[in-house]
């Protein structure tokens, strides 16, 4: 559900933006990367329960592998819309705060007072 939502708010702040485009591709985009992600924790999680390999060199090494994608994912994105991040900095600036580091924080907030 929060995947879907937040798919639905990067193309609503495309079309109010005019940057519906750009939006279209960063939504289907992170969806694609959360379903990655997905996959390399599901392997994980198989290779953990049922290799007989040491778990811990089994967990760095999908912590490796995910650390690679990770950087891999960044440097093809900062590169494929270099121009527009650079016209567009207060936006692309807007956009992290507001999408990408403020769910957590209301999440981290919600769960630590729940626990409390």
């Amino acid at each position: 559900m929060f995947i879907g939502l937040r798919f639905v708010s990067i193309n609503l702040i495309g079309y109010v933006f005019k940057l519906k485009d750009y939006a279209t591709y960063l939504a289907y985009y992170k969806f694609n990367k959360a379903i990655y992600w997905f996959f390399i924790f599901y392997l994980g999680q198989i290779l953990l329960n049922y290799s007989p390999l040491n778990p811990q060199f089994l967990a760095i090494t999908i912590g490796s592998v995910g650390a690679i994608y990770l950087l891999i994912s960044i440097i093809d994105f900062q590169l494929r819309f270099q121009n527009e991040i650079i016209r567009h900095w207060y936006y692309f600036i807007l956009y992290l705060c507001t999408l990408e580091i403020a769910p957590y924080i209301i999440l981290y907030k919600a769960i630590s007072e729940s626990v409390n």
